[in-house]
């Protein structure tokens, strides 16, 4: 406990350091903790609450990104040719992982082989084998065209965050039928698998797809 002579000190210290704000501000918190800041509006419970302007300058934190397995454990030796004198496993480059101007462009496989070749569920011969309907870009191993192969902020390493944003870019006008949940902007994940469905409409109802 604080006596009663080092109060009356701290009221004299305080009461002949002036009238400026900062150096009484200055005294009081060398004796005591939880004092409120000059400019800021103390609570019940000495805690400054944030001003309009601070508020407004809050900025919302970034999607976390989605990375490529193989990219994450810099083994680019799973998909690009690795020359002899390079080292398997990359080394760790600006924020740990290999910079995208330094991979290899040569690949192991041509482009609409070599997704599939760990992704098998989504081969077409997969699809074949459960007499599934299979989406265009898929069949033809264009991955690419929806997914990014190294990292992504959207779900599903996609192109971009809202898969309407997505699929619209082929999706359009008489492609797809004018009813209330396409015309109403929903996304379209609700509702359809991405890859394989029982029919060329690949409804989650008939069929869910596993990823």
């Amino acid at each position: 406990m604080i006596s009663f002579v080092t109060l009356l000190s701290i009221f004299f210290l305080v009461s002949t350091t002036g009238c400026d704000k900062h150096t009484r501000y200055k005294t009081l918190t060398f004796f005591f903790t939880g004092v409120p800041p000059v400019d800021g509006t103390a609570t019940a419970l000495g805690v400054t609450g944030a001003s309009k302007a601070e508020k407004k300058k809050k900025k919302t934190e970034p999607r976390p990104a989605f990375i490529h397995g193989p990219y994450a454990s810099k083994e680019c030796y799973l998909c690009h040719v690795v020359e002899a004198e390079q080292p398997k496993k990359a080394d760790g480059y600006a924020g740990g992982f290999p910079r995208l101007q330094d991979l290899p462009s040569k690949l192991l496989l041509p482009k609409n082989e070599l997704c599939i070749d760990c992704h098998v569920t989504k081969q077409y011969k997969s699809a074949y084998e459960e007499d599934l309907w299979i989406h265009g870009p898929v069949s033809s191993g264009m991955c690419t065209a929806c997914h990014h192969h190294h990292v992504s902020r959207a779900d599903y390493m996609l192109l971009k965050e809202k898969s309407i944003d997505l699929c619209s870019q082929c999706h359009i006008g008489d492609f797809i039928t004018d009813i209330a949940e396409h015309t109403e902007g929903k996304d379209c994940l609700e509702c359809h698998n991405a890859h394989v469905g029982k029919d060329r409409f690949l409804l989650k109802k008939d069929y869910v797809e596993i990823y």
